[in-house]
């Protein structure tokens, strides 16, 4: 009896063991699926608060402007400018990168595509966009059409550049749920 007690309990152990191989192998950091093109709800939300959106300021004025419009007001909300991008020529240094991050989850990558748009009478911005996963960022790449996107300033640190965060890209399926809302920092 005590035979068959030990041989019951190897079996239970070794498919406990198989059943927790399968969890902890399923569980890995997953990527984002590659995004849908030609959707017609590519224009995000706020999430909590509303979303205003501003069409976006000379090159030289983003930082200016941004830092003016949340110490204006004290209400919640997620703040986006809004510009049209076309022609091929106005969009340089195009380039994508796939960086490896450590989360919370685990190991994770990220695609990275970047390029620089130059506005004949606003100037010259650098442009980002990001997606959890490997992923061909070419449907960013501009032709004769133009595309409205919707974008919020973020200072790179490593290199201390404004980017323009790509939230909307019209067509785009979007990357999130929406930009989140944020209180203004005007004193009340």
């Amino acid at each position: 009896m005590n035979r068959c007690l030990i041989f019951i309990r190897g079996i239970v152990n070794t498919l406990l063991g198989v059943l927790v191989m399968v969890a902890v192998g399923g569980c890995g950091v997953s990527s984002q699926p590659p995004p849908k093109m030609g959707v017609e709800n590519w224009r995000v939300n706020g999430v909590g608060g509303p979303l205003e959106l501003r069409s976006l300021p000379p090159a030289n004025d983003v930082v200016t402007e941004w830092n003016e419009w949340i110490d204006s007001e004290t209400v919640v909300k997620a703040r986006v400018y809004k510009v049209e991008l076309s022609g091929s020529s106005n969009q340089e240094n195009f380039k994508v990168e796939v960086r490896r991050s450590n989360t919370p989850l685990g190991w994770a990558d990220w695609t990275f595509a970047f390029f620089s748009y130059t506005d004949p009478s606003n100037g010259t911005y650098e442009f980002v966009w990001r997606r959890l996963g490997r992923h061909n960022a070419d449907f960013l790449k501009l032709g004769d059409k133009s595309v409205e996107v919707w974008v919020t300033p973020l200072n790179d640190v490593v290199t201390n550049t404004l980017l323009l965060l790509i939230e909307a890209f019209e067509g785009l399926e979007p990357t999130s749920p929406g930009v989140f809302a944020e209180p203004g920092r005007r004193a009340e």
